[in-house]
Formats: structure tokens, C-alpha cells, sequence
């Protein structure tokens, strides 16, 4: 498992976490180096890949707007406190569940009982105790638009990159 709270060095983006006025420590090499990112749906010419790019710039968008799911598999379990959909195009009406599992078939809710916070074009979950598993998958449902749109997926886990290492030390594959 990686064990993504032994980190020191933040790199943040500015969002809140509605619990402690902090940030949300957003990782971005693990999505990119490390997992393979899925989705139920993608519109033609933008496909799932443009989820863990590293940039909001080329976005993810679906082809309906009920029951998307995006699926990230690590090669091992990964544990997690948050995730972050950034540059995305849903409004409040839309309800985002986070998911976990360990064999891609059996899952188990990484929030039970929270909400997504949906504002200013990013959808976001911060502190879920226990988010641990080889595949965690998002199920995006809104009653607002004709498609779903994302520009990239994070997930948060304490700090990166580790003691004495810059960014580009921990993302190489």
C-alpha cells in the first residue's frame, strides 16, 4: 500500500475542507505515474486519459449526465483522506459518491453519510478516514447540462513530495 501521509512537503491548490479552514494537499504524480483512470462514458475527442494529465487545460467530458462513474486502479491499495475534481462544469444539483474497493467488483462508500462540496468549478471531499483500496471509483450523477465535464481528478493524502525530495523527484514512473 502507499502510504501517502508519511510526506512532508504540501503542494496545494487553494481549496478549503470545510472542517478545519486548511487545505486540500492534492497529490499529482501518484494519478498519472501510478494508476489507470477509466470512465463509463467519453464523448469523442475527450477521452478518460485527460482526467490524470496533469492540467485542467484538455478535460474529461461524458456523453450523459446520470450515473457516470470514473474508476482509478492502482497497482497496489492506496489510501486516501480526499479527492478533488477540478475545472469541472457541475452545480449543485449534481451529487458526487466516492467509492472504494479492493478487487474492482465489492465496493464500500469512502465518505458514508458526506457530501461532495460542489463551487466555483470543483467538486471536492476532504477527510475520509479509511479510503483505502486498489480501486477507487466516482459516481457523478446531475440533473443540470447535457454532459459532464472534469478537467482532472486528484486524490489527497497528507503531504508530497516525501523528506528531501522536490516534485519531480516523486513522480518519476
Amino acid at each position: 500500500m502507499i502510504d501517502w501521509t508519511q510526506y512532508s512537503s504540501p503542494v496545494t491548490n487553494g481549496m478549503t475542507n470545510d472542517v478545519s479552514g486548511g487545505n486540500l494537499f492534492v497529490l499529482s504524480g501518484p494519478l498519472q505515474y501510478f494508476a489507470t483512470v477509466t470512465a463509463s462514458q467519453e464523448a469523442a475527442g475527450y477521452p478518460a486519459l485527460r482526467l490524470a494529465d496533469r492540467g485542467v487545460s484538455l478535460p474529461w467530458r461524458s456523453t450523459g449526465i446520470s450515473g457516470v462513474t470514473i474508476t482509478l486502479e492502482f497497482p497496489s491499495a492506496v489510501k486516501a483522506v480526499g479527492v478533488a475534481l477540478l475545472r469541472t462544469n457541475l452545480t449543485s444539483a449534481a451529487t458526487v459518491l466516492w467509492q472504494v474497493s479492493s478487487d474492482g467488483a465489492t465496493w464500500s462508500a469512502a465518505t458514508p453519510g458526506l457530501v461532495f462540496n460542489i463551487a466555483g468549478g470543483r467538486a471536492y471531499r476532504v477527510y475520509a478516514p479509511g479510503a483505502t483500496g486498489k480501486f477507487h471509483r466516482l459516481t457523478i450523477t446531475t440533473t443540470v447540462g447535457s454532459y459532464i465535464e472534469v478537467g482532472e481528478v486528484y486524490l489527497a493524502g497528507g503531504f508530497w513530495p516525501g523528506p528531501g525530495l522536490t516534485l519531480a523527484d516523486t513522480v518519476q514512473p
